[in-house]
């Protein structure tokens, strides 16, 4: 076929047109994936951990109060006691000399719980068994150990000499009431001894004296 010159210089003219262009394509290429940016990570700023001290910003207080000026703390339920009693002027024909040994249901501060009064102290006997001396009950407001006081409450009962099981008697000094007496609470090597006197107003005595063994721990 043949061409016009001016058709042929246009037809020479669109190959390096073409050429031109792809050199800028590539060049255009070449030129973002050197100049893109590869994005970096960066690294996680973790906050700065407080010393133990430091952390400690709150004061607090974890100790156990203290039970009180008395060292005999708790209930004392189930210490193995020792009791022994001596009656007399009963007009209920409780006369004589008893004694028994077993467990008590209480021989500590059993107010602390109820009114925290940290100077009270409570003995009763027994917590199971049939004994000679059936029941004590004592208290008193303001006893600890090496301590006595006059003021007191105390009841016992007991299997009689002269047979039969009478009424208990009670003297009660802090009432008021013309009985009188002592209490006195002493600690040594882990044992509790309450020893009482006591004067009733229709003229009957008491002597009891208690003491209470550590308590057998059995693993």
């Amino acid at each position: 076929m043949h061409l016009e010159p001016a058709t042929a210089s246009l037809n020479l003219r669109r190959p390096a047109a073409f050429a031109v262009g792809l050199l800028f394509l590539v060049a255009a290429c070449a030129g973002t994936s050197a100049t893109a940016q590869v994005p970096t990570i960066q690294p996680a700023v973790s906050e700065p951990i407080a010393s133990p001290a430091a952390a400690l910003t709150t004061p607090f207080n974890d100790e156990v109060p203290s039970p009180g000026p008395s060292s005999v703390s708790g209930l004392g339920t189930g210490r193995p006691a020792n009791v022994n009693l001596v009656l007399s002027g009963t007009t209920t024909n409780s006369d004589g000399s008893y004694s028994a040994s077993g467990p008590a249901r209480l021989c500590g501060d059993a107010e602390i719980n109820l009114t925290g009064n940290t100077r009270a102290f409570n003995f009763e006997f027994p917590s199971s068994g049939d004994h000679q001396i059936v029941d004590v009950t004592f208290s008193a407001d303001d006893l600890v150990p090496g301590s006595t006081t006059s003021a007191f409450h105390v009841d016992v009962a007991v299997h009689a000499i002269a047979g039969g099981e009478p009424p208990s008697t009670i003297i009660d000094t802090a009432s008021g009431s013309g009985n009188t007496g002592s209490a006195q609470l002493s600690e040594a090597g882990g044992s509790t001894t309450l020893t009482v006197q006591g004067s009733g107003d229709l003229g009957q005595t008491l002597t009891l004296t208690a003491t209470c063994l550590p308590k057998v721990v059995t693993p």
